[in-house]
């Protein structure tokens, strides 16, 4: 396998996660369309194209020196920022709607951003809907 991006791989990628986002905000809520629910098999279709898009960059360059360093590194670069600001737009907007009978309640900014919100979650009945 060549080097190259398989640029419809990534299309079919991009547009699985949009059915996922729509399934979440369109479908899954109380006043949601039932058709619109159809997400999971969007959640399986990413990462089973993910798989083989990362598997096949980890089989192709896992010869070289250094190269689980810099994959990594590579991963946290492309994955962190847009995670961290996600948190805190979300984090921001609740606090913005607080008192609503829908806006969300969640934990402190640094139960997401420890990664620990599993471990919050099973100790309180609390969080947020839309970070979980």
């Amino acid at each position: 396998m060549s080097d190259k991006r398989i640029e419809e791989l990534d299309g079919l990628r991009g547009l699985a996660a949009i059915i996922v986002v729509i399934a979440h905000y369109f479908g899954e809520v109380a006043h949601g369309l039932r058709a619109l629910t159809i997400g999971w098999y969007a959640v399986d279709f990413f990462f089973v194209l993910s798989g083989f898009l990362m598997g096949s960059i980890i089989l192709r360059r896992c010869g070289e020196k250094g190269f689980l360093k810099a994959f990594y590194l590579r991963r946290a670069a492309r994955i962190l920022p847009v995670y961290c600001l996600v948190v805190a737009i979300t984090i921001a907007l609740a606090g913005m709607t607080q008192g609503h009978e829908w806006s969300d309640r969640p934990f402190p900014a640094a139960v997401y951003y420890l990664f620990i919100t599993n471990f919050a979650m099973s100790f309180s009945e609390a969080g947020s809907e839309w970070l979980r």
